[in-house]
């Protein structure tokens, strides 16, 4: 397994976006490993590829490569953060908090889901600046306090949210982002997720409106590094116009 701080497409480029990774973030070696990946288990060739460590990634932020006996990193701890407010969460200007333990009461927050007026963000898997788009008020963002220590995340991520329409369907769009002293709100991982596939794309179910549901939602790989002065940023909408159409709900 080799995690790099790429496009899509393997080993492409050290930098992206005007986000610099790195002169180490390429792989110079990186057909010979594939080639022995492939001598070793289509050929049965003994050239030890399979007791090097079996994970490789690149840790943006620290800029170094870093291995595993696994993925998610074998000597990851898992974590989990909690989302709070005072009921406006709505955009980077309300008082939504990403939390390292639960509060015991928070209230609900809501916001207006227009389908005419989706979000226009690239939608993909790249280092965007969100700064601009959560300054809506159909985006709930929840931010953490400053940190003051660094703060390295690698593996699958996931989050759960408990959520109600008023619609009969609609999207969950939630995002993890890395906010510098500027208030740049960089784009780490971001997933889609429609209502009526919760249970499975097999078993579609439209919702019942106001019936709060458990969503699980899985969140696309990375190995980054929060520096000291960062703070950690969660956000959910219900649109990204670039990924999937707007849902009409």
């Amino acid at each position: 397994i080799r995690l790099g701080a790429w496009e899509h497409g393997p080993n492409r480029a050290r930098d992206y976006e005007g986000v610099s990774f790195g002169n180490d973030a390429v792989v110079y070696d990186y057909d010979v490993s594939v080639l022995r990946w492939f001598d070793r288990f289509l050929k049965g060739i003994p050239n030890g590829i399979d007791q090097e460590p079996r994970a490789s990634y690149y840790v943006v932020g620290e800029n170094q490569w870093r291995t595993s006996a696994d993925w998610t990193p074998a000597e990851a701890t898992v974590s989990s953060f909690y989302l709070s407010s005072g009921g406006r969460a709505n955009s980077g200007h309300g008082d939504g908090q990403l939390l390292a333990a639960p509060e015991e009461h928070s209230p609900e927050d809501t916001y207006v889901y227009n389908p005419h007026d989706p979000m226009n963000d690239s939608g993909e898997r790249e280092p965007e600046n969100l700064r601009k788009y959560e300054l809506r008020n159909d985006i709930l963002v929840y931010t953490s306090d400053i940190l003051t220590e660094e703060l390295t995340v690698a593996g699958e991520l996931s989050a759960v949210i408990y959520a109600a329409s008023t619609g009969k369907d609609t999207d969950w769009v939630v995002t993890l982002s890395d906010v510098n002293g500027q208030g740049d709100s960089i784009r780490l991982s971001n997933y889609i997720v429609r209502a009526k596939y919760r249970h499975g794309l097999e078993a579609p179910e439209l919702l019942i409106p106001g019936q709060v549901e458990k969503y699980d939602i899985f969140m696309p790989n990375i190995a980054h590094r929060f520096a000291v002065g960062h703070r950690i940023r969660f956000s959910v909408t219900s649109s990204s116009k670039f990924v999937a159409f707007p849902n009409t709900n």
